[in-house]
């Protein structure tokens, strides 16, 4: 990860937002933008909380981290899909804002100038890694490499079912137990991924993890394994 690049692309998000909001200094940020998109969804949380905290430059007013599609099996294991929930971070931005922006972006204006043309000089690649999870339950590498095959209906069956059709999006262990119905316990999250067969480098790969937040990226491209210091992944 290129902290340089991650918060030099969120600075210019919330100034372009600036610019078309009537109120000035008071933006709604979408995780998707085209900024923002280019950074994960923990990325993004921690830069914001650094801003607010650390550098003091924005308030958060609000926020909003569910997931877009939430599906959970119920006691006959049916599937239920609630509607799209946008995300958004409400932001108050405060009198530095504007300074630090500014310095910023002189201070490291040759590495976000060489970074950015190194990264749109580059041809479009196809994406490196992906899983699939098959009705069997199990956990295929780019269709060849099988990692695992939970127990039906077990804990590591139903986070994996939750994260795989929740892809690239925060999901904290609150909704792994209340909306995918899964008895976690004191059973940590690291223990469930590496259970999955996602063990060290590809495990970094693949997911981003704390005490109680989880997100399963998928498709992992050539540009995500390089910003992760990633060369080589061992298959155990």
């Amino acid at each position: 990860m290129d902290t340089i690049i991650n918060t030099f692309f969120v600075l210019v998000a919330i100034k372009s937002i600036q610019k078309q909001s009537p109120k000035g200094d008071t933006v709604l940020l979408h995780p998707n933008g085209d900024w923002t998109k280019k950074l994960s969804i923990i990325d993004l949380d921690n830069l914001l909380h650094k801003f607010e905290k650390d550098d003091k430059i924005i308030k958060i007013q609000s926020l909003s981290c569910k997931s877009p599609r939430k599906l959970f099996r119920d006691e006959n294991f049916g599937i239920e899909i609630n509607p799209i929930v946008e995300e958004s971070y409400k932001l108050k931005l405060l009198r530095k804002f504007d300074g630090f922006y500014k310095e910023y972006i002189l201070a490291n204006a040759k590495h976000i100038e060489r970074k950015v043309k190194s990264k749109s000089s580059k041809p479009t690649e196809e994406k490196s890694l992906n899983i699939k999870y098959t009705d069997n339950r199990e956990i295929i590498l780019n269709d060849i490499f099988l990692l695992a095959r939970p127990n039906f209906n077990s804990v590591n069956d139903l986070v994996f079912s939750y994260l795989y059709t929740n892809p690239n999006n925060l999901v904290t262990r609150d909704q792994l137990i209340n909306e995918a119905r899964v008895k976690l316990g004191a059973k940590r999250l690291h223990d469930i991924v590496k259970e999955l067969g996602f063990k060290k480098e590809l495990g970094r790969a693949f997911f981003s993890i704390n005490k109680t937040n989880i997100m399963f990226r998928n498709p992992v491209d050539k540009q995500t394994l390089d910003d992760l210091g990633i060369n080589h992944i061992k298959i155990t």
